[in-house]
């Protein structure tokens, strides 16, 4: 591309920045009006961004953080082939704990310039760095112990979504991992750098955040055990507020400067004789963390060994009943043949106007559906998701920031089809689906 047809990109995209970070007028990415930026970098922009779109008539309002790309290296087919392969990692995840792809596409910001857009799920919360240090700040400690059980078992089950079409995330780290307040659920986030897997090893690729790379990264074969180590080392974090790859390396830099010109090697010579201190850890989140942490990515427990161990994971008494529970006294519902049944029987016994349902995903998140009754009209109420698409295509309308509702007949049968179906499709559950 000619230079001076580069740097109209490069200007029509500062100019289309600032002006929407001036907000003295509304600015839109098609139809995504722009709120407020969250970052700017080389590469692009993103903003808090929303649109309303009707169904039957009803207006549903729409949130998600939508990421501007700088074309400031010009139109080129190694350019396009990166946008569309990350366009591609996104379609392809499907999880609760992954933050989802809503849109994508072209907008033309003037001139003729077309730039790429995408959008993902808005996380309304923190990330999980500034969320350990503001419970360092207020407790002396790092995330409670049930908050720690969440942790663990919603990245643990993102790892094993993206694992499962052989996509490795590759920068595992906690400023890639939201707390979402709406349903208290941890959400991974930023799949950039991922890559697919044909094989065993992704060789030839170095990537990552320095302190949370794997040691066969350095190496330049990552592989799935790659991202277990990375968030080993993230639940390490979690637990005591300490980056100890990094901590090591500033230690031993204060004695010998010389490292710092060559930290690849510095960290390499670290993750063969670092001792991690587990003084913070109880003995099961002991029994969680440490193997994640071996050398060898052989080593490594499986996902599934992981999430087993992560529900087992004991919580101090003051945890949230749907937690401190466990599963001893729920129900295991198979499949949906089976549940809706079990819907239809529990509302029939509670009373259309006095029910409650609560869901259980190893107790890790709040789900619960409950009557509302305004005047003669009866609405089933539930957790808002953090997305509510798919709720607001099946005809649930938003009450508040945390509750959504949908009208219903006085129907036990009716009512136990519609939490079905908010389950099924509104959430994406999958059984087996655990109701307390």
């Amino acid at each position: 591309m000619p230079d001076d047809k580069l740097s109209e990109h490069i200007t029509q995209f500062d100019a289309f920045v600032e002006d929407a970070e001036a907000k003295q007028n509304k600015s839109f990415v098609n139809n995504w009006e722009l709120i407020d930026e969250l970052g700017k970098g080389a590469f692009g922009a993103t903003f808090v961004a929303q649109r309303i779109i009707n169904v039957y008539d009803r207006p549903v309002m729409l949130k998600g953080a939508i990421k501007l790309i700088n074309l400031e290296r010009g139109l080129s087919a190694g350019r396009i082939t990166s946008i569309v392969s990350e366009l591609e990692k996104l379609s392809h995840l499907n999880s609760r704990y992954i933050a989802s792809l809503i849109d994508a596409g072209l907008v033309d910001i003037g001139k003729g310039v077309e730039l790429p857009y995408f959008v993902m799920d808005f996380i309304e919360g923190s990330n999980l760095t500034d969320l350990v240090k503001s419970s360092i700040e207020n407790t002396k400690n790092g995330l409670s112990a049930d908050k720690f059980k969440t942790l663990a078992l919603n990245t643990l089950r993102a790892l094993k979504a993206a694992h499962s079409i052989n996509l490795i995330h590759l920068d595992i780290k906690p400023e890639n991992i939201m707390f979402s307040e709406s349903d208290q659920a941890f959400v991974l986030i930023d799949f950039g750098i991922s890559e697919f897997l044909t094989g065993d090893v992704l060789k030839d690729f170095f990537g990552g955040t320095p302190g949370f790379m794997a040691p066969e990264v350095l190496r330049t074969k990552a592989t799935k055990p790659s991202d277990i180590f990375s968030l080993g080392l993230t639940f390490y974090y979690a637990i005591t507020g300490v980056h100890p790859i990094l901590a090591e390396l500033r230690s031993r830099a204060k004695s010998n400067p010389d490292l710092l010109k060559n930290p690849t090697r510095a960290i390499q010579r670290i993750y063969e004789e670092i001792e991690y201190n587990f003084d913070l850890f109880s003995h099961d989140q002991r029994a969680l963390v440490e193997p994640m942490l071996r050398i060898n990515p052989k080593e490594r427990p499986s996902l599934e060994l992981l999430i087993k161990t992560a529900s087992q994971l004991e919580v101090r008494f003051e945890a949230s009943p749907e937690i401190a529970g466990g599963h001893d006294s729920n129900k295991i519902y198979e499949s949906w043949s089976e549940l809706k049944p079990y819907l239809e029987n529990l509302v029939r016994q509670q009373g259309v106007s006095g029910f409650t349902v609560t869901v259980d995903e190893n107790s890790q998140f709040s789900l619960w559906f409950k009557p509302l009754t305004l005047g003669d009209d009866l609405y089933v109420t539930c957790t808002k998701p953090k997305n509510s698409t798919n709720l607001g295509m099946i005809g649930w309308t938003t009450l508040d920031s945390t509750i959504m509702m949908k009208k219903v007949a006085k129907d036990p049968k009716v009512i136990a089809k519609e939490i079905a179906k908010a389950m099924e499709i509104g959430f994406q559950l999958k059984p087996p689906i655990v109701i307390s």
